[in-house]
């Protein structure tokens, strides 16, 4: 009798999980497999749209309207954009002022060439060998001479 009461009050809580509202939370210590949904262009924006953003929901659900599912989980920039970690974005390298990453040579830190490439989010928030942050990602931007440029909003 204890284990078909014990075994009722298990399948009782599974359920309760899965009836969880995308918004609510689950019990401490508990994981709740989810995915990561993609709105907006990530990178090689041509014309204004909305900043990217994104949002962690669990497997039990699918993406929004105009959302896709993409590896990875949220991630929010100091701009407030967000990607999926597995999303591709515009990845800007160190320029002179920003943090730096030592000579190979000698013990000076030196600024990195600005650069500029697609790459994962994941990838571009990786630090350096120096254990610093060489990159930055701008969501929504494109490469357009060794910097990250996203299209502005047209004038009121």
């Amino acid at each position: 009798m204890r284990r078909l009461i014990m075994a009722a009050a298990i399948l009782s809580f599974m359920l309760s999980l899965w009836t969880l509202p995308a918004y609510a939370q689950a019990p401490e210590g508990i994981i709740v497999p989810s995915r990561c949904c993609q709105y907006g262009v990530t990178y090689g924006k041509t014309e204004f749209q909305e900043a990217p953003y994104c949002e962690e929901v669990p497997d039990t659900l699918t993406c929004g309207k105009g959302g896709t599912t993409v590896s990875g989980t949220c991630k929010t920039e100091a701009n407030g954009y967000s990607a999926c970690t597995g999303a591709e974005v515009c990845c800007q390298g160190v320029s002179i002022g920003e943090k730096c990453q030592q000579s190979v040579v000698g013990g000076e830190y030196t600024a990195e060439p600005d650069s500029c490439a697609e790459a994962k989010e994941s990838k571009c928030d990786a630090k350096s060998a120096a254990g610093e942050t060489a990159t930055q990602s701008v969501p929504g931007g494109t490469c357009e001479d060794n910097a990250c440029v996203v299209v502005e909003p047209p004038p009121p």
